[in-house]
């Protein structure tokens, strides 16, 4: 029987192996699933981020006509008192008063645009955050897939009788 004993001890040996190659399998595996769990968090978060900063973005764009009809009604104004404090007919403080509205009228319409242009930048920012989010979330399922697969094929090999229990 020292063949037999030899066969016996090879199969020990393989079964040993395959369980060890099993458990490793199904730690990636594991980790995989982590990844894609974290991926999922990530793509959510960014995409709650990216609607946020699109209401911002609406929101702002919103105050728009509101400022620029007050800035045209301040020029009306300032252009009418500046012809009338010429020939005297309003006191100069008037004027001076419409042309502080007026230039007040036309900085809060510059830096409302300018703060649209910021919010425009964050909108483009996070959309490609979100773009990047979903690439990893992608990557991270696929590589959960050959995980799996590589699970399915450990199994199997656990399952099969050696050649060498055969030839015992």
């Amino acid at each position: 029987g020292h063949a037999a004993d030899a066969a016996e001890v090879t199969t020990d040996f393989a079964s040993d192996d395959r369980k060890s190659l099993l458990i490793a399998a199904q730690a990636k595996r594991e980790q995989a699933e982590q990844m894609v769990q974290a991926a999922e968090v990530a793509v959510n978060t960014h995409g709650r981020l990216h609607e946020k900063e699109k209401e911002v973005l609406a929101a702002l764009e919103a105050q728009m006509p509101g400022l620029e009809a007050m800035r045209q009604n301040a020029q009306y104004y300032y252009e009418r008192f500046k012809s009338l404090a010429q020939s005297g007919d309003v006191p100069g403080q008037e004027f001076d008063n419409r042309e502080a509205a007026y230039r007040s009228a036309i900085a809060k319409v510059k830096s409302l645009q300018s703060d649209i242009k910021g919010a425009e930048r964050q909108v483009l920012a996070s959309e490609l955050e979100l773009q990047e989010a979903r690439v990893r979330l992608e990557q991270s399922r696929k590589a959960l897939a050959n995980t799996e697969a590589a699970v399915g094929r450990a199994e199997a090999e656990q399952k099969q009788p050696t050649v060498a229990a055969d030839t015992a």
